[in-house]
């Protein structure tokens, strides 16, 4: 049975007794209460989208490579005392002349694991970055191609959505990620930050000093337009961000 949608709540009872499709007002309360909480959890699957995913997917990535450094840099030290002389070979091979110490089959065994674990947590940033590559492709194209999939993915990130980064105004976009420096600025009086993590694109790397706040500018400004059009369009495609990608070029010489 299909209860009309036009219907406003508080007169939704006194329609549904009116109608005659039930027979007492118990059995017309039960079934109100069902509809609308099946409509509420209805409305409440369709208000998530799949950059919520792409968030956590970030998240994790960021959380890997933040311990992967420190476990790197354990194993490698780890590891030299078996084989000092080539410590970042990592296999349980070595010359009979090393003056490392002489491991056990257990030794061997559990270096062998720790090295096999931090090999494998590379695989899985591998994984979760053609994941959000496939993400970005479905709801923010244009996005992707004007920032490349891992500045792209931060600002979804650094935002909490794409409607978020939709709605922020290209100052804003310019020097999110810069919150800790805005904060000494408003409480020490230390200089404003100019640029935030949108300093992670490539077209900073050859481009001189003289031009960041240039770039800097018209890369937000942007990110704002592809934001905005890959959130707003029903049509997905980077045509846009193909165009300004090649425009900002333009910018940097």
């Amino acid at each position: 049975m299909e209860f009309p949608l036009n219907v406003k709540n508080e007169n939704a009872l006194d329609f549904a007794l009116k109608s005659g499709l039930f027979k007492t007002k118990e059995e017309t309360v039960a079934y109100l209460k069902k509809f609308y909480t099946e409509m509420t959890r209805e409305k409440l699957r369709k208000a998530f989208s799949k950059d919520v995913l792409l968030v956590q997917a970030v998240s994790m990535i960021q959380e890997i490579e933040k311990n992967q450094h420190v476990i790197n840099e354990r194993v490698t030290e780890w590891y030299s005392y078996f084989n000092p002389e080539k410590p970042d070979e990592r296999t349980m091979q070595r010359s009979k002349d090393s003056i490392g110490m002489d491991f056990n089959p257990e030794d061997k065994k559990i270096l062998e694991s720790v090295i096999k674990e931090s090999s494998e947590n590379r695989e899985l940033v591998e994984k979760l970055e053609r994941y959000i590559e496939k993400i970005l492709d479905e709801i923010a194209p244009n996005l992707k191609v004007l920032c490349g999939f891992r500045l792209a993915a931060e600002l979804i990130k650094q935002a909490g959505s794409l409607e978020n980064l939709a709605k922020m105004s290209s100052s804003k976009i310019q020097i999110m990620g810069a919150e800790k420096a805005m904060f000494r600025h408003l409480a020490e009086g230390a200089k404003p930050p100019k640029h935030g993590i949108i300093l992670k694109h490539e077209i900073f790397r050859n481009s001189s000093r003289e031009l960041y706040g240039k770039i800097a500018r018209h890369l937000a400004s942007k990110i704002s337009i592809s934001a905005r059009t890959d959130f707003y369009s029903k049509e997905k495609n980077n045509s846009l961000g193909k165009k300004f990608s090649d425009e900002l070029k333009l910018v940097a010489k």
